[in-house]
């Protein structure tokens, strides 16, 4: 894994939450298999460098805190707090926006999109990656496999 998308083992370990879905587990790594400048696209949740974290979009726009835990809003509507959070979001995460959208699933991006239309803001095209993550994680006592692609 650390050598096609350059991201730490030991820090992979740590952004995971007893009970989380594989589905949630395979979004969370290939988010961090994209870069914008020089920061992992899944470093912007937190807020990375300064920038907008997740958080915000959750207290100002409703947005779900786990993209797949969730009954997902509308994203029809924009208060102010919703509006500044989702520029300066679209504006500081760049190509990562997109990029960890789709490293979900469908109606999480359509939520996203939605909700960046409805404050007139328009998400730029994902970021470029490079060479494609395939992961197994094992379980063994669990007797679970998991293949991410």
């Amino acid at each position: 894994m650390c050598s096609v998308c350059g991201m730490k083992i030991q820090q992979a370990a740590t952004m995971f939450e007893d009970g989380e879905s594989s589905k949630a587990i395979e979004g969370q790594l290939k988010s961090m298999c994209y870069k914008k400048d020089n920061v992992y696209c899944g470093d912007y949740i937190t807020g990375v460098a300064g920038s907008v974290p997740w958080d915000n979009m959750v207290r100002d726009c409703g947005a779900p805190e786990n993209p797949q835990n969730r009954s997902l809003p509308a994203g029809t509507g924009c208060s102010d707090a919703c509006d500044t959070t989702i520029t300066d979001m679209t504006s500081q995460w760049g190509c990562c926006a997109m990029s960890i959208a789709n490293a979900f699933d469908v109606e999480f991006t359509k939520y996203l999109q939605t909700q960046a239309s409805s404050c007139g803001v328009n998400f730029v095209q994902p970021c470029q990656g490079g060479d494609p993550l395939k992961l197994t994680i094992d379980v063994a006592n669990l007797k679970c496999a998991w293949v991410m692609n």
